[in-house]
C-alpha cells in the first residue's frame, strides 16, 4: 500500500538541494503539478525563474490526483483551454471523450444544465442505452471534454524543461524563513535564495477550514485482460453514483467520496472484502481486477465552482489553493492566473 498512485521508481529526487546563495527575479514554491507549470510558463518567457520542492517534484498532493482532466461546467473555456495546454506540454497525453452519467432521475437537470456548459450533448435512457450499450438513465457526452495523463510525470517533465531553459530546480530543500528586504529572502538549511516574486504554491498559507474538505478512498488495479476496453468504450471518465474512475495504461484508477466520516475507518479495514467488490461491480468495462495496487484515504479540497483561489500574502507574493477534484486542470488554470499577477 502506497501514499500515491503512482510508481515508486517515480518518487525520487534527481535535482540538487539548495545550497550557497542564488538570486533570481521569480521563486516558484512547491512540488506540484501547479508548481512546476508556473515556473514553466515563467522559464517560457524568458524570466530568470527557481522551483523549490521542499520534497520532490510531483510529490505530495499531485501523486493523489487521478490520471485524468476533464472540462468543467462552471468554468468551461478555462478548463478547456487548460486541457489544450496540457495537451501541448504532457508526456502520455491522450484526449478522450467526456461522458457523465447518473441513475437517478433528479441529476437529469444538472446533466441537462452540463451538457449546454460544455457544448455536449444530452441523452435520454433510451438514448444513453443505445449508444453505450449499459443501463442507464440519462447521461451527457462531450466529444472533447477530457484527457488521461500521468500529472507526476508531466511535473517532472516541465521540471525538466525549465532546468533546460536555464532556470534553477531543488528538490528536498525544507523553507525555513521568507523574509521582506525589499525583495524575498529565502532560507533553507544549506543556503539562501533572493528572489524579486513569489508564487507560492504549497498551500500551508490558507485556513483550510474555510473550504470544503471531503474524504475519498483511492484506488488503482492492474488489469491483465483488457481487450476491447477502448473499442467499447471510448471514454476516459465516467460517474455513477459517487464512483469515478478512468483507464491509463493498463490499470484502472478510481475514487470514491465517502459520507459520513465515520465510515472511513471500516472501509480502509475492509477494503480486501466485500466493499471493494460492491463498489468495482459497477464499473461495466474491464473483464477481471485484481486486489488493489494501491490504495488510501485522502482528503480533497472543495472550492466553489471548482476553481482555484489565488490569494495575495504581500506585494510581489501571491499563494495558491486548488482542489482535489480536477486537480490538474485547476493546477493549469493557478499557473496562468500567477502569470496574470506577475
Amino acid at each position: 500500500m502506497r501514499n500515491s498512485f503512482y510508481e515508486s521508481g517515480e518518487n525520487a529526487a534527481v535535482y540538487p538541494v539548495l545550497n550557497g546563495k542564488i538570486s533570481v527575479d521569480y521563486a516558484v514554491l512547491g512540488g506540484s503539478l501547479c508548481a512546476a507549470m508556473t515556473a514553466y510558463y515563467l522559464a517560457e518567457k524568458g524570466k530568470s525563474v527557481a522551483l523549490i520542492a521542499e520534497d520532490i517534484v510531483g510529490g505530495g498532493d499531485t501523486g493523489l490526483l487521478m490520471p485524468r482532466a476533464d472540462v468543467s461546467a462552471f468554468c468551461y473555456k478555462k478548463s478547456r483551454d487548460a486541457l489544450k495546454e496540457l495537451e501541448k506540454t504532457g508526456s502520455g497525453f491522450k484526449e478522450r471523450g467526456l461522458f457523465l452519467f447518473s441513475d437517478l432521475a433528479r441529476h437529469e437537470k444538472r446533466l441537462r444544465m452540463f451538457a449546454d456548459a460544455v457544448d455536449g450533448e444530452f441523452y435520454t435512457p433510451e438514448e444513453a442505452c443505445e449508444k453505450f450499450s449499459f443501463d442507464v438513465l440519462c447521461g451527457v457526452y462531450a466529444e472533447h471534454g477530457s484527457s488521461v495523463f500521468s500529472p507526476v510525470k508531466t511535473a517532472k517533465y516541465l521540471a525538466g524543461v525549465v532546468s533546460l531553459s536555464g532556470g534553477a530546480v531543488f528538490e528536498k530543500t525544507p523553507i525555513m524563513d521568507i523574509r521582506n528586504i525589499g525583495g524575498y529572502l529565502i532560507s533553507s538549511p544549506a543556503g539562501e535564495l533572493y528572489a524579486d516574486k513569489i508564487a507560492d504554491c504549497r498551500e500551508i498559507l490558507f485556513d483550510k477550514r474555510e473550504y470544503g474538505i471531503i474524504p475519498y478512498v483511492c484506488c488503482s488495479f492492474d488489469v491483465d485482460e483488457i481487450e476491447g476496453i477502448y473499442e467499447n468504450c471510448s471514454l476516459s471518465d465516467c460517474y455513477k453514483k459517487s464512483l469515478s474512475f478512468c483507464f491509463y495504461n493498463d490499470r484502472v484508477y478510481a475514487c470514491v467520496a465517502v459520507s459520513p466520516l465515520f465510515s472511513l475507518s471500516s472501509l480502509y479495514s475492509l477494503y480486501k472484502g466485500q466493499w471493494i467488490c460492491d463498489i468495482f461491480g459497477k464499473m461495466v468495462f474491464y473483464r477481471k481486477i485484481h486486489k488493489p495496487t494501491a490504495l488510501f484515504i485522502t482528503y480533497g479540497k472543495v472550492l466553489s465552482g471548482g476553481e482555484p483561489v489565488i490569494k495575495e500574502i504581500d506585494k510581489n507574493f501571491y499563494a495558491s489553493l486548488c482542489p482535489y477534484e480536477n486537480g490538474s486542470v485547476s493546477a493549469v488554470m493557478a499557473a496562468h492566473e500567477f502569470i496574470k499577477l506577475f
